[in-house]
């Protein structure tokens, strides 16, 4: 996630091995970056069109109830997919210059996401 009014950067992570990559996953990631920033009055999600990670029910439905039971707006805008430039893509594209092996075990990645932002971990 990616926070355009302090260029803040909250990154997810878990071990496929003990989760899926499905849009379960996927949808309490955001609901929990949600709902940890309930202080705003709106939130606007700018997706990428990647159907299993922004574009299902499953995430609709979930934003959806999330605005029945607290007073933030939310809304998502889902740019079309192959067309997509988002400030987020400079965090993607640091992190893999960052995950040069050798990575011996998952939280080597950890450690290595912690050094991709200097003054900002």
């Amino acid at each position: 996630m990616y926070v355009y009014n302090n260029r803040d950067v909250h990154l997810y992570v878990w071990h496929e091995g003990d989760r899926s990559a499905t849009a379960n996953e996927f949808t309490s990631c955001i609901l929990h970056f949600v709902k940890s920033n309930i202080k705003f009055k709106k939130i606007v999600l700018i997706s990428d069109g990647c159907e299993y990670q922004n574009k299902n029910k499953v995430l609709s439905s979930a934003l959806a109830d999330l605005t029945k039971v607290t007073d933030i707006k939310i809304e998502q805008i889902i740019l079309e997919k192959g067309h997509t430039m988002m400030e987020v893509d400079s965090v993607h594209s640091t992190l893999e210059q960052l995950f040069t092996p050798p990575i011996y075990t998952p939280s080597n990645y950890i450690s290595r996401m912690y050094q991709a932002r200097k003054k900002q971990p």
